[in-house]
C-alpha cells in the first residue's frame, strides 16, 4: 500500500463540543515520542490505532488521511516528528470521557526542545480552535502552584487535593471518581508504568533557582543550568549558610556595579545533599521521598539560598563575565615568581572553568586525517611580555616567555628559573662541562714538573683520576637537555 498517496478518509470524532472555542487546551502527556525508531512495528500500530487525529500525518489533512498498512506501520517512523507527544485532552472534563489520545506535534522547531515527561500536564492548541482537533501542537509544561511545581517532575493534580499529602503522591484529580482528571483511579500510574520514554528519565531532587528581573534562565530537569545574568554567585569569602537572603538580591556594591553581564553554565547546584527529611546545608534543597519511592525537592521547605550559584561547592562551572573578581570568588592565591608576588585580579573580564576533574584534549583521528594541537597564548611583545605554550601534532611541547619558573616560589631553593633575567645564574651545559672536566683530568694525569734529577713522572694516584673520568657521564640527565 502506498501510504503517502492513500485516498482513504479518516473519520475524525468531533471535539468541538464542550471546548467553547478555547484556543489553549490542557492535556496529560501519555507518551513522549522522542525517538520513533525505538518502537517496534506492533507498538507503532498500537499508537496509531489509539489516536483521534490520524489525519495530521497526511500531507493535506483536509483532503485525505493517512492510514498505515497493517503490514507496514514502519512508515510512522518518518511521519511522526521527533519530540511529538501522545496527549489526553483534559480541558473541560474531556479526559474523563475518552480513552483516545491526540498526537501533538512540537510547536517549537527542533532548534528549541523543552522538557516534558509522561504524566505531566501540558499546554496544547489547535490551528483551528473550536473545530475538529486535527493539527494539534504542544508548547510546554503547565506551571503549577509553588508547593507543587518542580523542575524535575511536576504532578499538577496535587494542587487539587483538599490538603497536602504527608508523603507526596500522584493523585488522579482529588482521587474521587467524580473528580478524576483521566479515566481509571490508577490512570497516572498506568501512564508512567506503560511509558517507554519514562525509562530514560531520572527522577531526583533538583534545587530551585531565583532569577533577577533581567535574567534569562535555561534549565534541564536534572540540575543543569545556563544563567544569563550579571555578576552573581557565592564566593570563597562569603558565608551563604548564614545568609537570610538569596544572592539574587544585590549588595550595595553590586547595585553600583555595571557592565557585568555574565553567562553561567553550571551543573550540580546545591551539590551536597542531606539525607531524606533532614534540613539541608548550603545551597542544597531539602529532600523528601514520594509515594513512588523516588526523591524530590521539598516544596514546602523555605531555604533562602536554595539553588544559588556557588563557586565553591557547585559540581562543574564555565563562567564568562564582563566584570568580576574571579580570584576572590575562587579563593585563589599564588606563589611568588623569583621572589616577586603574583597579584590577584579584581573587577576584570574573566573566563572561569572549575570542576573536580578538567581535561583539555586535542583530537587525533588517523582515519579522518585529524591530528590537532593545543596553543595557550598570553598576548604581548616577543621577548618582552609575550608567553606561549604550544603542544604540536607530533607531541613536541614548547614553552616560551621572558621568565619561566618551575616549582614552588615559597623559598628560593625550591624554584627553577629559566629566562633572560640578568640577575639569575646561568644553567650549566652538561656535555660541555663533561668535556672540560675530562680535559682537566687528562691534564692532571699527564702532569710533569721539572726537578733536580729531571722531569717528574705522572701522579702516583693517576688511577683515581682515570676512575673519576670514567664516571663523569653519569652526571648527565637522560631526559633534560638545554643549549
Amino acid at each position: 500500500m502506498d501510504i503517502m498517496n492513500s485516498s482513504a478518509v479518516s473519520q475524525q470524532p468531533s471535539n468541538k463540543q464542550g471546548l467553547s472555542g478555547t484556543v489553549m487546551l490542557q492535556g496529560v502527556v501519555v507518551e513522549v515520542l522522542n525517538d520513533p525508531s525505538f518502537y517496534s512495528d506492533d507498538q507503532l500500530l498500537e499508537i496509531f490505532n489509539n489516536i483521534a487525529n490520524t489525519s495530521c500525518l497526511s500531507g493535506d489533512p483536509t483532503q485525505q488521511a493517512f492510514i498505515p498498512d497493517q503490514d507496514s506501520p514502519s512508515a510512522l517512523r518518518y511521519l511522526i516528528p521527533r519530540g511529538s507527544l501522545l496527549v489526553k485532552i483534559v480541558s473541560e472534563g474531556l479526559g474523563k470521557a475518552s480513552d483516545t489520545n491526540h498526537l501533538c506535534f512540537p510547536f517549537f522547531p527542533p532548534h528549541l526542545q523543552l522538557p516534558i515527561k509522561p504524566g505531566e500536564r501540558v499546554w496544547v492548541f489547535s490551528d483551528k480552535p473550536g473545530q475538529n482537533l486535527t493539527n494539534v501542537y504542544w508548547m510546554c509544561r503547565i506551571t503549577a502552584p509553588g508547593f507543587v511545581d518542580d523542575i524535575n517532575y511536576t504532578h499538577i493534580d496535587r494542587s487539587i487535593l483538599p490538603s497536602p499529602d504527608e508523603t507526596p503522591s500522584f493523585p488522579n484529580g482529588n482521587d474521587t471518581a467524580d473528580r478524576f482528571t483521566i479515566p481509571d483511579a490508577e490512570g497516572f500510574e498506568n501512564i508512567v508504568n506503560d511509558s517507554e520514554s519514562m525509562i530514560s528519565f531520572t527522577p531526583e531532587a533538583v534545587p530551585r533557582i531565583n532569577r533577577r528581573p533581567g535574567d534569562l534562565v535555561l534549565q534541564g530537569s536534572n540540575n543543569a543550568t545556563i544563567l544569563l545574568s550579571d555578576d552573581r554567585g557565592w564566593g570563597s569569602s562569603d558565608t551563604p549558610s548564614s545568609s537570610e537572603t538569596s544572592n539574587v538580591s544585590k549588595s550595595t556594591t553590586e547595585i553600583e556595579k555595571s557592565l557585568a553581564g555574565s553567562i553561567d553554565i553550571v551543573t550540580g547546584r546545591g551539590r551536597f545533599l542531606s539525607s531524606v527529611d533532614e534540613d539541608p546545608s548550603g545551597t542544597a534543597p531539602r529532600i523528601v521521598e514520594n509515594s513512588r519511592g523516588e526523591q524530590e525537592t521539598d516544596k514546602f521547605f523555605v531555604n533562602p539560598i536554595e539553588g544559588d550559584p556557588d563557586f565553591v561547592t557547585d559540581s562543574s562551572r564555565v563562567y564568562v563575565s564582563m566584570n568580576t573578581s574571579g580570584d576572590e570568588k575562587l579563593g585563589l592565591t599564588y606563589p611568588q615568581i623569583d621572589g616577586a608576588s603574583v597579584e590577584t585580579v579584581s573587577d576584570s573580564p574573566y573566563v572561569i572553568v572549575k570542576s573536580d576533574e578538567v581535561r583539555i584534549v586535542a583530537r587525533k583521528d588517523s582515519t579522518n586525517s585529524i591530528n590537532g594541537s593545543i596553543k595557550i597564548v598570553k598576548e604581548g611583545e616577543d621577548g618582552t611580555d609575550r608567553a606561549v605554550i604550544v603542544i604540536q601534532p607530533d607531541g613536541s611541547i614548547m614553552i616560551d616567555g621572558p621568565k619561566i619558573s618551575i616549582g614552588s616560589g615559597t623559598t628560593d631553593d625550591k624554584q627553577v628559573l629559566i629566562g633572560n633575567d640578568s640577575g639569575a645564574d646561568h644553567l650549566v651545559m652538561g656535555e660541555t662541562l663533561q668535556g672540560l672536566l675530562e680535559g682537566l683530568i687528562d691534564a692532571i694525569t699527564a702532569i710533569s714538573v721539572p726537578t733536580g734529577v729531571g722531569p717528574s713522572g705522572p701522579p702516583a694516584n693517576a688511577a683515581d683520576f682515570i676512575s673519576i673520568k670514567s664516571r663523569l657521564s653519569t652526571m648527565l640527565s637522560k631526559v633534560g637537555r638545554t643549549k
